[in-house]
């Protein structure tokens, strides 16, 4: 599916919608999954990058310091978060907070009901390096690649560091905490922060999306030579039981509507692949 802009990024599933941000249109899009098609954009003041659905709403990161609050039933904006500067990657939700990393090394904590920030933490970070926030366990994990992963209390802003590797998290399934360095995906068990899971990836350079489904993982990731690809890998096994290149750079992954959704920054496209 054509989004117009010029890369494909941010990337949330909703009960009735698959909502996908054109990098460079300033808006995001409304695609119908049962037919596959554009069925609305909504114009947003900046540059839209991240998506979350949660706390019953869209969450619109956008560079040029906006975190928005969309009704996705109406397309309408009901708030912009003040104060809450830049954000540098994907947002997550726990605890009852939206929870954002700001690149100047800032945890932010937002209020979905007032859209105000009422928790602010120092958390070390890598602001020229992928880094991510991700809730699970009762705890904010924020990692810079290169840097240790970070458990950060939510309410005292408490850090601890934790070893996992390397890498960064990207989201939580199963009560684990998913993330992935450039050669492997591993899985945390949050209440011991032990790895419980690793999963080599063969002949990778760097992975940029996952998704958990069951007892299968998909990893959007690049092969030397900035080679994209999506794989489907058997989570017991480690085997990986198909690869796709036609998607140059897979942006993110998300599960819906009986489908794996992808979006590729290395072109405008949207994309639905077999579950």
């Amino acid at each position: 599916m054509d989004l117009g802009g010029a890369e494909a990024y941010g990337l949330a599933v909703t009960e009735d919608a698959v909502w996908a941000v054109p990098y460079q249109a300033g808006a995001i899009v409304k695609v119908d999954p049962s037919s596959a098609t554009v069925a609305s954009r909504i114009a947003l003041a900046g540059q839209p990058a991240s998506l979350l659905s949660a706390a019953g709403a869209l969450w619109v990161a956008a560079y040029g310091g906006h975190l928005y609050r969309v009704d996705a039933a109406s397309g309408s904006v009901s708030a912009d978060v003040a104060g809450i500067g830049e954000i540098c990657c994907d947002l997550s939700f726990g605890g009852g907070l939206i929870w954002a990393l700001n690149p100047s090394g800032t945890l932010l904590g937002v209020d979905p009901a007032t859209a105000a920030i009422v928790r602010r933490h120092p958390v070390p970070i890598n602001r020229n390096a992928h880094s991510n926030v991700v809730y699970a366990g009762d705890s904010v994990w924020v990692a810079s690649d290169g840097s240790p992963m970070q458990r950060v209390d939510p309410k005292t802003g408490k850090v601890t560091a934790v070893e996992v590797g390397g890498g960064v998290p990207f989201l939580v399934q199963g009560g684990r905490l998913w993330g992935a360095d450039p050669g492997a995906v591993w899985a945390l068990d949050p209440a011991t922060g032990k790895v419980a899971q690793r999963i080599v990836l063969t002949n990778s350079a760097e992975v940029m999306a996952l998704a958990v489904d069951g007892g299968t993982l998909w990893a959007g990731i690049r092969h030397p030579g900035r080679v994209g690809a999506v794989l489907r890998i058997d989570l017991s096994t480690g085997q990986v039981l198909a690869e796709l290149r036609d998607i140059t750079v897979p942006a993110r992954i998300e599960l819906g509507h009986g489908s794996v959704w992808v979006t590729d920054s290395g072109s405008n496209l949207l994309y639905r692949l077999a579950r």
